[in-house]
């Protein structure tokens, strides 16, 4: 792959990723602490929203293709290795929480960039 256009390409994978994390804790304040919902719920609104709505974001940034499945499934997977690697790492292996989490997120968001270029999501 062209290395000028992969860089382009995670700049835009890296600018939907700032922009839903934005929004993403926006919405938890207002679910959680303006309208009083149950944590709980609230995180399971925000992930449903933040998966169709990254999918259009980087459909119309002209990212990725047009194949919802395989976005869900391939996030689906990816939150799957993070409650994963979290619970091995700080749980099991003690390992800080200001560490790991860190580590992990930056990794999973690298190796889910590389993944979407493999399974060919990524235009």
């Amino acid at each position: 792959m062209n290395k000028k256009k992969t860089t382009k390409d995670f700049i835009k994978f890296l600018v939907g990723g700032i922009i839903w994390t934005g929004l993403s804790i926006f919405l938890a304040w207002v679910f959680i602490d303006v309208i009083r919902m149950y944590a709980f719920m609230a995180a399971i609104i925000i992930t449903v929203l933040g998966i169709v709505l990254r999918f259009y974001l980087y459909v119309f940034m002209g990212l990725i293709q047009k194949q919802f499945m395989k976005f869900v499934s391939s996030n689906l997977l990816f939150s799957l290795l993070l409650v994963i690697l979290m619970t091995i790492s700080i749980d099991v292996m003690k390992v800080p929480t200001l560490i790991a989490t860190p580590i992990i997120t930056v990794g999973l968001f690298v190796f889910k960039f590389i993944a979407f270029i493999k399974i060919k999501l990524i235009k």
